[in-house]
């Protein structure tokens, strides 16, 4: 429910799909096609180069303008992209849009192997139809679902283009995109301002226009006055399934403008859902409030996460939803990830536990769910520091994974998850063709909830990072830590770099693909950094850290949060290893590696604090260099030290507190006024 990988959102970007596939058949792609609106005649050419004299494409005092943006795209897989390529392709057929106030013609629309007639071509036919069969009556053509028919050409165009795009981000390209999405969108425009739509077309026509301004462009208020207006329609009707949708779409919306108002209405859409015993639409509505909630980083929206996530837990065990469980024990382990509190890891392992209760059932088996019981059992691992525990977990996932490579459930391209809802059969009638982004029907008459996942290169690429870090912790002088993650360089290069040509999609998507690629390889090139400087080879630690750089410029990954705390420390971990302390102190006593006041309320980021941590100990480490001598700062850092790593869930930083405290300079009256029960057995 994000776009940041930090903690991912579960959630893939909701494009709601109103209108089920268009017919693609050469009746509106075998002839020239002209659109005349106001009698203007304006021609569209999609993919390739735009005729010189084609500046407009609609009359402009009637266009709607669309603030489109330059990077800040977010899926769209709703509806299936064209299955032709969109280089030079046009939207043939030949009509004209009638105005409110203009006589209606019916127009012919007998199959292509008939030609249209004009009007001399009818006549003549009029003379020859007494040795003609009679001709069948001509319907009028259906202009509402032609403008949406067409709307969809151009958004799938744009999307057949999206990974030309992604691989390179210029300017032209860039335009090019978005004018096919803003075409796309005045079809709709067109569709729900000058013709007459029955009520649920046209709830289902906002619906579709909204979430492509949210999506696509930066106009959320008038996304979100087209939600509101859809949701008047929809309660007027009784149409709960579209309320539902739009309801789910205007949350996210809103949550970009005020997050607390967002988590306050989706408490309110639970209470609702829960009234009527809608629990397949509760179990959506929770796991985005969680999800919010978890992007919020507050540690009162953290419990409220957790909250949630237990909620949903106990409603699927008592509807017998077996695999909505296991994703929100899942969900559960990554907001305790989050947490700061000491006993944070036994909650991971906790709600580890609980998700693998139902896991040897045969409809709960979902091997993307597998795998990731198996990750964070191992990043539980490393965050405890035990050695032997690192080890077994990474057999484990080692194995698992290995048997699900050969698992085709779990596909190479696909990034959604679909978890199957049991109970769904009492509100069939609120899963359809119009909420099929966020749920959907399977084969065997189950409901489904569609989510955002890991594809199965992602994750082994993942899996090959986890393994180099463990590895490293065991014996970093055996290099073996080194292969694992040359190995994952390697992979993720081959498939996830700019030059492979992703599958048809929205640009977001692609690029926030290669953005988390992107990240895997900065992680990546880090650790490989720190495996070289275990053996005091500094040239290669400067060659990676270089690397790293590269890949962030080229995958436009900043460098802030933990991946920039990460690589501040790796560079003063350089500086003091080729012997210019005073330069590694400056870094290491930098604000960026500062520790958090104890009475801080906001929800640290463990790995930040834990980096922060050990930037300290390294200024110990300089600190009794004969340049640097200062006992009074040697007692001042290690009793600010001291609360953090006395009780420190990871036993590698309670270990290297205690010797540094041991072996370090300190002025004699602030040893005698030490009280020595604060020492710690080792």
């Amino acid at each position: 429910m994000s776009r940041d990988h930090g903690v991912p959102n579960i959630w893939s970007g909701y494009d709601p799909s109103p209108y089920p596939p268009q017919d693609t058949s050469p009746q509106y792609g075998n002839s020239d096609m002209m659109m005349q609106n106001g009698g203007n005649m304006q021609q569209y050419q999609m993919g390739g180069e735009m005729q010189q004299d084609q500046t407009n494409y609609w009359n402009p005092h009637t266009q709607v303008q669309y603030n489109m943006p330059v990077t800040g795209y977010a899926p769209n897989t709703f509806y299936p992209a064209p299955s032709a390529a969109p280089q030079y392709y046009q939207p043939q057929v030949q009509v004209q849009i009638p105005q409110p106030i203009q006589q209606h013609y019916p127009i012919d629309q007998r199959p292509l192997q008939h030609r249209v007639q004009s009007s001399s071509n009818i006549a003549m036919g009029q003379i020859n139809s007494q040795v003609s069969h009679p001709k069948p009556p001509i319907a009028p053509l259906n202009y509402p679902l032609l403008m949406v028919s067409l709307a969809e050409e151009y958004f799938g165009a744009a999307h057949e283009l999206a990974p030309s795009v992604a691989v390179a981000m210029t300017e032209e390209n860039v335009h090019e995109y978005h004018k096919l999405i803003t075409v796309g969108l005045e079809c709709l425009t067109i569709a729900l301002k000058q013709l007459k739509l029955p009520a649920r077309l046209e709830a289902r026509v906002r619906l579709r226009m909204a979430g492509i301004i949210y999506e696509e462009t930066n106009n959320y208020a008038e996304a979100e006055g087209m939600l509101s207006q859809g949701i008047l329609t929809c309660e007027s009707n009784h149409y709960h399934d579209l309320k539902y949708v739009m309801q789910f779409l205007l949350a996210r919306l809103m949550f970009q403008k005020n997050p607390k108002a967002s988590m306050k209405t989706l408490d309110s859409h639970i209470s609702d859902a829960q009234a009527y015993h809608h629990n397949s639409w509760v179990y959506v509505f929770r796991f985005l409030r969680a999800t919010h909630a978890l992007q919020s980083g507050t540690s009162t929206d953290n419990h409220a996460a957790i909250q949630n996530l237990r909620s949903v837990s106990g409603l699927a065990i008592q509807q017998s939803d077996h695999s909505v469980h296991i994703v929100a024990s899942l969900m559960e382990a990554l907001a305790h990830l989050k947490s700061s509190g000491v006993y944070g890891i036994e909650h991971v392992q906790r709600a580890i536990a609980a998700a693998r209760t139902y896991q040897l059932d045969i409809k709960s088996s979902i091997p993307q769910l597998i795998g990731l019981t198996h990750i964070l059992d191992v990043i539980c691992s490393i965050l405890r520091g035990d050695p032997a525990q690192m080890l077994s977990t990474l057999r484990a996932m080692q194995v698992v994974m290995d048997d699900l490579l050969k698992n085709q459930a779990w596909s190479m391209e696909n990034d959604t998850l679909a978890i199957p809802i049991d109970s769904v059969h009492k509100v069939k009638h609120l899963i359809n063709q119009d909420t099929r982004n966020v749920l959907s029907m399977r084969e065997d008459g189950r409901g489904q909830i569609v989510m955002s996942f890991l594809n199965k290169k992602d994750a082994y690429a993942l899996t090959y990072l986890l393994s180099g870090i463990v590895l490293m912790h065991k014996n970093p002088l055996d290099q073996k830590a080194v292969k694992f993650l040359q190995e994952g360089l390697s992979r993720l290069k081959g498939d996830g770099s700019r030059g492979i040509k992703p599958s048809p999609g929205r640009l977001s998507e692609i690029i926030a693909k290669q953005q988390w690629r992107g990240h895997i390889l900065c992680y990546s090139h880090i650790y490989m950094a720190f495996c070289c400087a275990v053996v005091g080879d500094w040239a290669r630690v400067k060659q990676s850290m270089a690397y790293m750089a590269t890949a962030a410029e080229n995958f436009e990954v900043p460098l802030s949060g933990r991946l920039g705390t990460l690589t501040f420390y790796l560079e003063g971990v350089y500086l003091q290893g080729t012997g210019d302390l005073k330069a590694a102190l400056k870094v290491f006593q930098s604000e960026m590696l500062q520790l958090p006041e104890p009475n801080d309320s906001h929800l640290e980021d463990q790995i930040e604090r834990d980096i922060a941590i050990l930037a300290a100990l390294n200024v110990l480490l300089i600190l009794q260099d004969e340049n640097w001598q200062d006992p009074l700062e040697n007692f001042t850092l290690i009793s600010k030290l001291e609360p953090y790593c006395v009780n420190h869930p990871n036993k590698d930083i309670q270990t290297a507190f205690s010797l540094i405290r041991a072996t370090v300079r300190t002025s004699t009256s602030a040893m005698i006024t030490k009280p020595k029960t604060t020492c710690p057995q080792l």
